[in-house]
């Protein structure tokens, strides 16, 4: 009984139905995701034009999206999605509950296959789950200065603080962007305070941080709100970029304490829920649909991400998914996983940075 709790208690914390838009069909191919996923404006359009492709006895697909993950989920059990769009680890997560499929038979001849290193961290990829891109950190500025690492970043931001009086940097995620930068000296982040103080690399990049900011030279920016004039710089996750002017700017990833190391990536794809019983071979259609003539690495390209997998069929169109394109085939995307200490516990420690950045600032 215990057991059936927990189970029941975890899907409560994925899911909501309360206030999902759009009444949920069963003639589709139902999708369900947050409404503040980074795919979904352009996952919106692709879905309309597969819809307008679709022969023979193929279902169209249909999107529906919830505000938060607060909400009780009731009727999950008997009005599961096709597929929902999350990150690697909660795919995980949903394949421990064994609450994936795994379909991968049904692609034979026309397999869809991830990077080894996806693979090595994610062996679901390409038959229960699809992994659309990564949202990786990166600098945006309006010159061409070039930090040698996070360190010389912080400093410049401090003096700049101290001389002029306004910030000269913007950061935001910045959980994610400690994570990232312990990660690229080959340490572990694990988002509780009392663990982390113990590391000196996580001391030395929380003052990095601290100092800039308590001279004045860094501000914070909620994800979705980052105003990118405002600073010379903007430390930001691709999908931030989503939609904005980007002329005069220069995009680079961020400056890391180590260079060349994996990139820290919030994922986004496809995990395939489909109940026992249920017709499968539309689901299959629609994904092996998005994951041709590169419209999966369009889609992450044009949402901000990093493609999982790079496709030829689809060409850059500017500097950005150029710089993210050139990405997916020089750096490895490093995915947390959903057992980590990271996943556990981001949300309670980015709840606790946020207020200690009352103290810190200015």
């Amino acid at each position: 009984m215990k057991k059936s709790l927990l189970v029941f208690a975890l899907i409560l914390s994925l899911f909501l139905t309360a206030c999902g838009k759009a009444p949920e069909s069963r003639d589709s191919v139902s999708i369900w995701c947050l409404e503040d996923e980074a795919i979904l404006p352009e996952l919106n359009k692709a879905v309309e034009k597969y819809n307008k492709s679709i022969k023979g006895d193929y279902l169209p697909a249909s999107i529906r999206t919830f505000p938060d993950l607060k909400s009780l989920s009731e009727g999950f059990n008997t009005l599961r999605p096709d597929i929902l769009i999350c990150t690697q680890a909660k795919a995980d997560e949903l394949s421990s509950l064994g609450l994936c499929r795994d379909i991968g038979s049904l692609f034979i001849g026309r397999e869809i296959i991830f990077p080894d290193y996806i693979r090595s961290r994610c062996p679901q990829a390409g038959r229960s789950y699809f992994p659309i891109g990564g949202d990786v950190p990166l600098l945006c500025g309006r010159d061409e200065t070039e930090f040698s690492d996070f360190e010389a970043l912080c400093k410049a931001a401090e003096e700049y603080g101290e001389k002029e009086g306004v910030p000269f940097l913007t950061l935001s995620r910045v959980p994610e962007l400690l994570y990232y930068e312990m990660l690229s000296a080959g340490k572990e982040f694990h988002a509780v305070r009392d663990i982390d103080v113990k590391s000196p690399l996580y001391k030395e990049v929380y003052n990095h941080i601290a100092d800039a900011a308590f001279s004045g030279g860094v501000t914070f920016a909620d994800s979705g709100s980052l105003e990118l004039k405002k600073q010379p710089y903007a430390g930001v996750f691709g999908s931030e970029l989503y939609g904005q002017d980007l002329s005069g700017f220069k995009i680079s990833p961020m400056p890391a304490m180590k260079p060349d190391s994996p990139l820290y990536a919030h994922s986004s794809g496809l995990a395939v829920c489909v109940r026992e019983g249920r017709e499968i071979k539309s689901t299959a259609q629609f994904i092996s649909w998005l994951f041709t003539e590169g419209r999966a690495a369009k889609l992450s390209l044009k949402s901000g991400l990093v493609p999982a997998l790079p496709s030829d069929d689809y060409k850059p169109e500017n500097d950005f998914e150029k710089l993210l394109l050139s990405l997916s085939c020089e750096r490895e995307l490093h995915l947390p996983e959903f057992e980590s200490d990271f996943i556990k516990n981001l949300e309670n420690f980015s709840t606790e940075f946020n207020a200690q950045t009352e103290f810190i600032m200015p």
